[in-house]
């Protein structure tokens, strides 16, 4: 399941996937021992879960592709911009944080992106069974409402409900 770009060039995506793993086992290892501490550095645990999550959804995708045995465009693409977004908000969290708040389209973007990439990411890995239990569990959240007692539950805009998510 090697990422085959342009051409034949298993190698270097294999040394690529190769470097991501190593990275994401790199930085947890150095999260659980505290390095970040010894180098005077504060930091959210939020801050080194965006990054590890970044980096493993995509290894997912580059491992799990859309279609066929290797990925092509769509999953290097989606690989690329799932890692860059969670990138963003490990480097900028702090600040994100206070946007939060404020419900800005920033903060709704950056959930969408990773909600749908999340949902993907499991159907991919896990079948299209437990896509339809997180599927059902949304629409729930959307129409809980609306169900009577005891199952109700509180109404909340889709926007902000993404932006939890995410």
């Amino acid at each position: 399941n090697d990422v085959v770009p342009y051409g034949n060039d298993r190698a270097r995506v294999k040394s690529v996937k190769t470097f991501l793993g190593v990275v994401l086992i790199t930085l947890s290892l150095a999260w659980v021992v505290g390095l970040h501490s010894y180098f005077g550095l504060a930091l959210f645990s939020e801050q080194f879960i965006a990054l590890a999550l970044g980096i493993a959804l995509a290894l997912t995708f580059l491992s799990k592709p859309l279609a066929g045995e290797r990925a092509g465009p769509v999953d290097i693409t989606v690989a690329v911009l799932v890692a860059a977004a969670l990138s963003y908000v490990a480097l900028d969290y702090e600040r994100l944080l206070g946007e939060f708040v404020k419900r800005s389209p920033e903060i709704n973007i950056l959930g969408g992106v990773i909600v749908v990439a999340l949902i993907e990411a499991v159907r991919r890995t896990s079948g299209r069974f437990l896509l339809l239990v997180i599927l059902c569990l949304l629409a729930y959240a959307m129409v809980g409402h609306l169900v009577p007692p005891p199952l109700t539950a509180r109404e909340i805009d889709p926007l902000h409900l993404i932006s939890y998510l995410g």
